[in-house]
């Protein structure tokens, strides 16, 4: 089963998406060979928003998403460290950062994204990142 940690962009498609890029972010989420992982930093970047403008729906349909992934990396200041290591490395915004030092601290042998091919995260050199951008 390979670890895959899914990048907040694919959440954003499952839910929000037109047919073609929701079905692109399902088949991420509903592959039964992959272990998923995710971290609080998508949960930063989702539920806000909804939240505040009251879109009770959309935030019923994000909760559900992610019940559906069993591990989810919490931070903490050795992580902080870890992504701040990482935007200089890779050049990495600080979010991005986030994202690729939770999939590292996950032990992920990916992470998943809707970026395209030519954004900063694809710099990254510490785990393979996957777009699924069509």
């Amino acid at each position: 089963m390979k670890v895959t940690y899914v990048d907040t962009g694919v959440f954003m498609w499952a839910v929000t998406g037109d047919d073609e890029r929701a079905r692109a972010a399902l088949d991420i989420l509903d592959d039964p060979d992959r272990q998923l992982v995710a971290s609080f930093f998508v949960r930063l970047e989702i539920l806000p928003k909804p939240i505040y403008q009251k879109m009770s729906d959309q935030v019923a349909e994000y909760r559900q998403v992610f019940a559906a992934v069993p591990q989810w990396v919490e931070p903490d200041e050795r992580l902080l460290s870890e992504a701040y290591t990482e935007a200089c490395v890779s050049g990495l915004g600080a979010v991005d950062a986030c994202h690729v030092a939770a999939a590292l601290r996950a032990k992920a042998e990916e992470l998943v994204t809707t970026e395209r091919p030519n954004k900063a995260i694809h710099r990254c050199k510490s785990l393979p990142v996957v777009s699924i951008h069509p």
